[in-house]
């Protein structure tokens, strides 16, 4: 009963001791993690100490550890798959951040002062149209041609 034990601990520990997938892909991932970050900065604008870089990072390397063994893993190179995998949850950062910018300019939680701001910007001009600006000037000047066609007296009744 004791041995039994014995060598069910130490299959155990042996089992342990393997590296796991994930670590491996981890191990193989990490010397990359520097340019993962520079990508990713570089897609947000924002500098390498910025949180949704470090956000973005993290992200890109669970998604490349999850797909690495499966049908979506590289196929080649895995540095190119690596920062295909940084540009598209940067893009998606992105976009997240567009939909929360646009619900809060749509009267969400938004301080009242950028609230009103974004009103502002939407509401129509209330100067003339361009188009109608254009009529005006072309009327103004056939008018001002056939005062210039009639004689002296009736121009300056007219005037």
């Amino acid at each position: 009963m004791l041995v039994a034990l014995l060598d069910s601990a130490a299959s155990t520990l042996a089992r342990d001791r393997r590296p796991t997938v994930e670590a491996q892909a981890s191990a193989e991932l990490g010397p990359l993690r520097p340019l993962v970050r520079a990508v990713v900065a570089a897609v947000l604008r924002e500098p390498l100490s910025h949180p949704d870089v470090e956000d973005a990072t993290q992200e890109t390397l669970r998604r490349a550890v999850e797909s690495r063994s499966g049908p979506t893993g590289p196929k080649g190179p895995v540095r190119p798959w690596l920062l295909g995998i940084a540009r598209h949850v940067a893009l998606d950062a992105l976009r997240a951040r567009r939909r929360d910018r646009a619900r809060r300019d749509d009267g969400g939680d938004a301080a009242p002062e950028s609230a009103t701001g974004a009103l502002i910007e939407r509401l129509a001009d209330p100067g003339v149209a361009a188009d109608d600006a254009l009529a005006a000037a072309q009327r103004e000047a056939q008018v001002a041609r056939a005062l210039g066609r009639l004689p002296e007296g009736p121009r300056r009744a007219l005037e």
